[in-house]
């Protein structure tokens, strides 16, 4: 399972997500927008305006959805 994390330094719900996913101990590719990559190349990747973004295996859930991602993440 290949899980990739969008996020900023700033943003609260990127804090809580990471936290839950290593909870559960899931890893995953973090990647912050602003430093990994450029917020243009983020929008271009996700056609998302805001973070986090997940992606599960290609599949992307916007925001922290912990029902959407457990789902995903046979949790």
């Amino acid at each position: 399972m290949i899980v990739t994390v969008y996020s900023t330094m700033r943003c609260p719900a990127c804090i809580v997500l990471k936290k839950w996913l290593d909870t559960n101990k899931i890893e995953y590719n973090s990647i912050i927008v602003g430093e990994d990559i450029s917020p243009q190349e983020f929008t271009d990747t996700t056609n998302s305006m805001g973070v986090p973004v997940t992606i599960v295996d290609g599949v992307q859930v916007d925001g922290f959805n912990q029902a959407e991602l457990g789902k995903l993440l046979k949790l």
